[in-house]
Formats: C-alpha cells, sequence, structure tokens
C-alpha cells in the first residue's frame, strides 16, 4: 500500500502559472494543491505527499533532491510505502553548488542560453574572489558542453534512480515535462533507444496537453485541466504497471 507519494521537477510540477494572478501566499497554496501531484496524491488516497516542484529547476536538481528524499524517507519508514514521479525538464539547465563548507542548500542554477552569469540573488553575497572563479566554471559550461554529452549524462542520471529505488524497493515513475532535448531532435531518439532498460513513459506533459488541446496559459504552462488529465494519466500507469 503506498502511504507518501514524492514528485520532482520544474514549473510543470510546481503548478506555475495556476491561479492567476498571482498573489503572495495565496496563489503558491492554490498551485499546490491544484498541481498534478495533489490530484495524483488524491487519486492515490496516500496520506502524505511532496512536491518538489520548482520553476526553472536543472535535472542536476530534481535529481540530488529526490535521492535525498527516498535516502531519508529509508530511514524512518517502509519504503514499498513510497512512490516517486518525476518529470524531468530541459537538458540544457544546470547547477552549481556555492557554499561547500556551509549546511545550507546553496546553488546557483545556470542555462546555457548565453554566457552572462545569471541574475541570482546568493551570488551578490559572494566575495569576489568565489564569484570570479564561478563565472569561470559558468562560462565554458555554457559554451563547449554539447547536448549528445548532456544526454548521456542524464541516461546515466535516470538509470541512477532507477536502481536506487530498486535497491530500496521504491516505486517509480518517470517522465518528462517539455520536448526534450531541447536543441537536437536526433538525441530524442538517442534517449528512446534506452527506454526498456531506464523504463520511462512515452508521453511527455505538454504534448499531452496539445494532444488533448487543453488550453495554455500565458507563459507556456497548462491550467488546471491539464493537471488534473497529467494525474490521470501517470495514475492509469501506476494501477496498470506498478500495483
Amino acid at each position: 500500500m503506498i502511504k507518501t507519494l514524492y514528485c520532482g521537477g520544474d514549473s510543470w510540477t510546481e503548478g506555475d502559472e495556476l491561479g492567476l494572478p498571482y498573489v503572495h501566499g495565496i496563489t503558491d497554496l492554490y498551485m499546490l494543491n491544484n498541481s498534478w501531484p495533489a490530484k495524483l496524491a488524491e487519486l492515490l488516497n496516500v496520506s502524505m505527499f511532496v512536491n518538489e516542484g520548482l520553476g526553472g529547476t536543472s535535472n542536476t536538481r530534481i535529481f540530488r533532491k529526490a535521492v535525498k528524499f527516498i535516502r531519508e524517507y529509508s530511514k524512518k519508514a517502509d519504503t514499498k510505502q513510497l512512490m516517486v514521479v518525476v518529470c524531468w525538464t530541459t537538458l540544457d539547465r544546470d547547477e552549481i553548488p556555492i557554499d561547500l563548507k556551509a549546511d545550507k542548500d546553496w546553488y546557483i542554477p545556470i542555462q546555457q542560453y548565453g554566457v552572462n552569469w545569471p541574475n541570482h540573488s546568493e551570488v551578490n553575497k559572494l566575495d569576489t574572489v568565489t564569484k570570479t572563479a564561478l563565472e569561470q566554471i559558468h562560462k565554458p559550461y555554457t559554451i563547449t558542453i554539447g547536448n549528445k554529452s548532456r544526454t548521456n549524462l542524464h541516461i546515466e542520471r535516470m538509470w541512477q534512480l532507477k536502481q536506487i529505488c530498486q535497491s530500496l524497493n521504491v516505486k517509480l515513475v518517470q517522465t518528462f515535462a517539455l520536448d526534450i532535448p531541447a536543441f537536437d531532435p536526433n538525441d530524442d531518439r538517442f534517449v528512446k533507444e534506452y527506454q526498456n532498460e531506464i523504463g520511462y513513459l512515452d508521453e511527455i506533459f505538454i504534448n499531452y496537453c496539445r494532444k488533448k488541446n487543453y488550453p495554455l496559459a500565458p507563459g507556456g504552462h497548462c491550467y488546471e485541466q491539464g493537471h488534473e488529465g497529467w494525474a490521470k494519466y501517470i495514475n492509469e500507469h501506476i494501477n496498470n504497471s506498478l500495483l
């Protein structure tokens, strides 16, 4: 019996553009309660669900957060009661840890588009030497890391998450929020060669909404109808394949 649902992803998991216009606090709660993780939690009838979706996040963070949650959960509860659903984002995003000595979870998100240092609040708190060093990491990242390398890295990351979940008897669903990869359509076929080994769903969230003719918000995210439909799609897979 599944008692806990953990969901990781980007803005499509967080519920971005639900409950517009934005009102601080009120909209955040509305997003949480109307995002697909909340709807899936209702369908699965779990006692607790965690939505760690974050707009603009990277697959590195999605993986890091999921593994951390699974390991902490395994120390205090029966992992057979845990369901993990990861909705991966595009491959052009990553993150850099900015304080290796601190206990705080401080990471700077970076993106391939352009070579300018991202406008991030934590960057302004860094000393000049540290900031310069991180800039030297960021610039070659945005220029030299090819899309095929990103795809290889992501396949390994997905496979690792599957192995971790299998070793702890955690049920896992892997899917994608957007058309991946971001730049080369050939990589999509490349990833599909590993579908049986990795085990991920064919459908992509945004494509699902397009096929269903669900309306999209001005920023390109789906409304409540899309989140409800996506939750039902994942729930059907869970009932048919995992339960």
